[in-house]
């Protein structure tokens, strides 16, 4: 009846709340995306980056170059406490691919990983498996690739056993896996290869050993945090540094997921930044909302007398007004949320993209957005903006003396 007696007020005050909600959840889902525990990067609320370090000539600081070997690496993040797992890979690089049987080159994006990779990474294989330690030490020249790649190189999703050439190098598919989306930009590539089989893991012997292209990336027990897991990478750097005092290695900091996918700067707190944009959105409108809302009850006010004449206490006022407001706030929501998606596809690249991200590669799907966590944040957004417009309007209003309500002063 309310919508029906106050159309402009109801399409006012339901588009100023679908526009706010739209920003919210654009920020909200932008986060949300890049920071929550998802296929395939199902560990990163614990997963810990490191830096790839660089090294440098103890008597004089020459020799300096970034970079971290194999064997430091190995030394610095092996068996370490407070860590479930750990696997080390490269950046991503593209290369000439082709399958053997029509020799037409384009170029990939190939990722060289550990064997321990798709332990981190749990990505949905459609045929064959991952590559595993024994294939890893012995260097053989197997690769997973992605389904798109499958498709395109053999017509088929079949491709488990055939042979395609990486950067002119012969190599067995052993296993075909699910597109990955680039947001998720660890676990995403269209080509695995061994590590092991990587021809620059060391730059040169200038540095005793020091210098190659290896990352980690450590997941966390629960029960540890990311200063533990710093306190002890730090002692292993301290021992690596004084076995051999020619050289010194310094591993350029350590971050957590945010951190990585966001400033990449500890002093700055992405959640924090993100909470207050968010704040802004809400509050803003919300006191616009507030001075109509204002306009509205005054309207109403020889009602709320007539209704407090009849018993109705300042608690019942104010929970009616707040859950008439509150109808017309959700039904703004769900448009809001609506709209958000259709602001997210549209501007998904800007919005969500990156150096390694392209807008064919995102692959933005209906399990990544369709979550129930996103429907009870929307709810929750709406509950909030509801009491932030409504409640000082309608607390005023639930505290009238009768007579006056009823007067309309």
């Amino acid at each position: 009846m309310l919508l029906k007696q106050n159309r402009f007020f109801s399409i006012i005050s339901i588009g100023c709340t679908a526009v706010t909600i739209t920003f919210v959840m654009v920020v909200y889902m932008v986060y949300d995306l890049r920071t929550t525990d998802m296929a395939p990067e199902m560990f990163r609320s614990r997963m810990i980056y490191s830096g790839q370090g660089y090294s440098y000539r103890t008597i004089d600081h020459s020799n300096a170059s970034g970079g971290m070997s194999e064997h430091t690496a190995h030394v610095l993040f092996d068996s370490l406490l407070g860590v479930d797992l750990v696997t080390y890979y490269t950046s991503l690089v593209k290369y000439p691919c082709s399958a053997l049987s029509d020799g037409a080159d384009k170029r990939r994006t190939v990722r060289f990983a550990d064997a321990t990779w798709f332990k981190v990474m749990k990505y949905n294989f459609i045929s064959g498996r991952a590559f595993g330690k024994e294939e890893f030490d012995a260097q053989r020249k197997v690769a997973v690739i992605s389904e798109q790649t499958a498709r395109e190189l053999f017509h088929t999703m079949d491709a488990v056993g055939r042979d395609i050439q990486v950067n002119f190098l012969s190599y067995r598919v052993v296993g075909v896996v699910a597109n990955v989306s680039s947001l998720f930009t660890k676990a995403y590539s269209e080509i695995w290869l061994p590590l092991s089989v990587s021809s620059n893991k060391v730059y040169d012997d200038g540095s005793n050993g020091l210098r190659g292209n290896y990352l980690a990336i450590l997941v966390r027990s629960r029960k540890s945090s990311e200063t533990e897991v710093a306190k002890a990478v730090d002692k292993r750097v301290n021992q690596l540094n004084s076995s051999q005092p020619d050289f010194i290695f310094n591993l350029d900091g350590y971050r957590k997921h945010t951190q990585e996918m966001f400033f990449q700067n500890k002093e700055i707190s992405a959640p924090l930044v993100f909470a207050l944009l968010i704040a802004i959105l809400l509050i803003i409108p919300a006191i616009n909302i507030s001075g109509l809302m204002q306009s509205q009850i005054r309207h109403r006010a020889a009602e709320i007398g007539v209704r407090k004449a009849y018993g109705a206490s300042k608690w019942v006022v104010l929970n009616q007004l707040l859950t008439e407001n509150f109808v017309l706030t959700l039904i703004g929501g769900m448009l809001g949320l609506l709209f958000s998606y259709v602001a997210l596809f549209l501007s998904q690249l800007w919005l969500l993209g990156g150096a390694d991200i392209t807008s064919g590669s995102l692959g933005l799907t209906g399990r990544m957005l369709l979550r129930p966590s996103v429907f009870v944040v929307v709810l929750l957004m709406c509950l909030l903006f509801n009491i932030l417009s409504v409640f000082v309007p309608a607390w005023l209003a639930s505290r009238k003396v009768i007579t006056d309500a009823i007067k309309g002063e």
